[in-house]
C-alpha cells in the first residue's frame, strides 16, 4: 500500500470536486468513502504543528485490515515506534475514545515497534494520547517532537504484518502462539465472544454457527482460557499440539468418544466444537449436567444428510441462542476466490494461479497414486479417508482432519461432479459430495490441487484455466 505525504493530502483541501478526484488517485482509488471532513481536518492539524513538509511524509491514510473489519486514519513507522493518529470532528467522550485507541493498540502492537496513539479533536483543536491505558492530554509541542523523531520512517509490509498467519493462532496449528497470546481475536469474534458469554449469564444452551474458515475453533479455545472451571470437547483424538495447549494453559479438554465417562461434577461450562458429529445419547448425557454448553458447528459438515440432520435438529431445538460468525479469516483471499469460482463458473473473479494446480487423469487410479505421493500435502478420499506423507500418516478416518490445516491439499473430481448452467453438482450416494470437497479445500492454507478424471468435467473447468 502506497505511503503519503499528508501535505499532497490536504493541498486541494478547498475544492471538494478536486480533492475528491486527488486524493483517490492518491490512495490508488481504495477507500471506500472519500471523507472531505477528515481531508480538512488533517491539514487543520498540519497547520497547528507549524512543521516543514519532510515530517509529514510516509503516513499511511486510511489503511485497513479488511480481514479484521479495522480502519485507521493515520499511521505512521517509524525507526523506533509507530504513530497511530485518530481524528474526530468534535469530542464523542473519552469512554469511546479511551476504547478505540485501546483497541487500535491491541493491533498496532503486531508490528513490533513501541506504540504512540493520539486522538486530534478538531472543535477543540486538543490532542489525547493514549497512556497506560488512560487518556491524557498533550500540547502541540508533544506532538511535534513525535513527529520529529519519526522522520525516518521504517519500511514495514503492513500486508505481511496483518497476515492471516499473524493476526490469528490456530490452536491447532500455531499452539505456542496461542499459548502466549500472540494473536488477535477479528472484530467479529470479538461481538460473537461478547454474545455468547451475555447468553451464558441468561441461558443454558447457546450455538455457535460460522462457516469453515470463520474461526469457531480459536474462539472456543479464547473463551476456555477466561472462562473458569470450562471444558473443552472436540471431535476425534487429540493432537499432540492440542494436548500441548492442555498441559501448558491447564485446560480441560477431551474428544467426544469421553463423554460418556467423564465427571461433570465441577465443570460450569461445556464448549463443543464440530457439534454435529455427537450423537442422541451423548446430547442426553450433556442434558444431564448442570453446565452452560456452547454447541459450535457447520452446516457444511453434514456429509450424511439423514444422520447430521437429525443430531442439527436436536441442537437446535435444545438452543435459546444462536450466535454467528460470518467473517472468514483463516482461508486465504486466493483459495476462497478459487473455490467460489470453481463452484460458479460464471462469477468474474480473478484467480491467483500460482497456488492453484489442476492435473487430468485418463483414470482414477493414476489420480490416487499421484496424489498419495505429493510431498507435504494432504488427499482425503470420499470414503472418508485421510493421506499424509509428510508424517507417515496414510488411510486414517477422516476425523482426523476436523479443524485441522495443512500447507497443501489435493482433491480429485471425478464423474461424481458435473456442471449445469456453470455451476457445480454432485451425484451424491451414501454422501453429499460437493460438501466434502468445499469443506476439505477450506483446510487448505496455501496451495490446493485439483485432479480431474472426467474428460466432460474437465472441458468445463478448462474455462478457469
Amino acid at each position: 500500500m502506497e505511503r503519503i505525504n499528508l501535505l499532497d493530502l490536504v493541498s486541494l483541501s478547498n475544492d471538494y470536486k478536486m480533492s475528491y478526484k486527488y486524493v483517490n488517485y492518491l490512495t490508488s482509488n481504495r477507500l471506500q468513502q472519500y471523507r472531505h471532513e477528515e481531508i480538512k481536518q488533517i491539514k487543520k492539524l498540519i497547520e497547528a504543528t507549524n512543521l516543514e513538509r519532510q515530517y509529514f511524509n510516509d503516513f499511511y491514510y486510511s489503511y485497513q485490515i479488511v480481514r479484521l473489519n479495522k480502519e485507521f486514519d493515520l499511521i505512521k513507522i517509524s525507526n523506533n515506534f509507530v504513530l497511530n493518529i485518530e481524528l474526530k470532528s468534535r469530542n464523542v467522550g473519552n469512554k469511546r475514545i479511551l476504547k478505540q485507541l485501546s483497541k487500535n493498540y491491541y493491533y498496532l502492537r503486531l508490528i513490533g515497534l513501541n506504540v504512540i496513539e493520539i486522538c486530534y479533536i478538531e472543535k477543540t483543536n486538543t490532542l489525547l494520547e493514549f497512556k497506560n491505558n488512560n487518556l491524557e492530554e498533550i500540547t502541540f509541542a508533544t506532538l511535534k517532537k513525535y513527529l520529529k523523531d519519526s522522520k525516518e520512517s521504517r519500511n514495514i509490509n503492513l500486508a505481511d504484518v496483518y497476515s492471516i498467519d499473524n493476526i490469528s493462532a490456530s490452536p491447532i496449528q500455531a499452539p505456542l502462539r496461542f499459548i502466549k497470546g500472540e494473536y488477535v481475536l477479528t472484530e467479529n469474534q470479538e461481538v460473537a465472544k461478547r454474545q455468547i458469554l451475555k447468553s451464558f449469564d441468561e441461558y443454558k444452551y447457546t450455538t455457535l454457527k460460522g462457516d469453515a474458515g470463520t474461526g469457531k475453533t480459536l474462539l472456543l479455545f479464547d473463551l476456555a482460557k477466561e472462562l473458569k472451571n470450562s471444558l473443552i470437547i472436540l471431535q476425534g483424538e487429540l493432537s499432540k499440539n492440542e494436548l500441548l495447549i492442555k498441559e501448558k494453559l491447564n485446560l480441560k479438554i477431551i474428544t467426544i468418544e469421553e463423554i460418556k465417562d467423564y465427571d461433570f461434577k465441577d465443570i460450569d461450562y461445556i464448549l463443543i466444537d464440530e457439534a454435529n458429529n455427537l450423537t442422541t445419547n451423548i446430547i442426553n448425557v450433556l442434558k444431564n449436567t448442570s453446565a452452560k454448553i456452547l454447541f459450535s458447528y457447520d452446516k457444511l459438515l453434514q456429509f450424511i444428510e439423514s444422520e447430521s440432520d437429525s443430531i442439527v435438529a436436536i441442537i437446535e431445538s435444545l438452543s435459546q441462542n444462536v450466535v454467528k460468525l460470518n467473517i472468514k479469516i483463516r482461508i486465504s483471499e486466493e483459495i476462497n476466490n478459487f473455490i467460489n469460482k470453481l463452484l460458479n463458473l460464471s462469477k468474474d473473479i480473478k484467480i491467483d494461479y500460482s497456488k492453484i494446480h489442476f492435473r487430468y487423469f485418463n483414470n482414477y487410479c493414476d489420480a490416487i497414486s499421484c496424489a498419495k505421493e505429493l510431498k507435504d500435502t494432504c488427499y482425503i478420499d470420499y470414503n472418508l479417508n485421510v493421506y499424509y506423507n509428510q508424517n507417515n500418516l496414510a488411510k486414517k478416518n477422516t476425523y482426523y482432519i476436523y479443524g485441522k490445516e495443512f500447507n497443501k491439499v489435493v482433491m480429485i473430481l471425478d464423474d461424481r461432479f458435473y456442471y449445469q448452467n456453470n455451476r457445480l453438482y454432485s451425484i451424491n450416494k451414501e454422501y453429499n459430495y460437493k460438501k466434502m470437497l468445499i469443506y476439505f479445500l477450506t483446510r487448505t492454507k496455501k496451495e490446493c490441487y485439483i485432479f480431474v478424471t472426467d474428460k466432460k468435467l474437465f472441458k468445463q473447468i478448462e474455462k478457469m484455466m
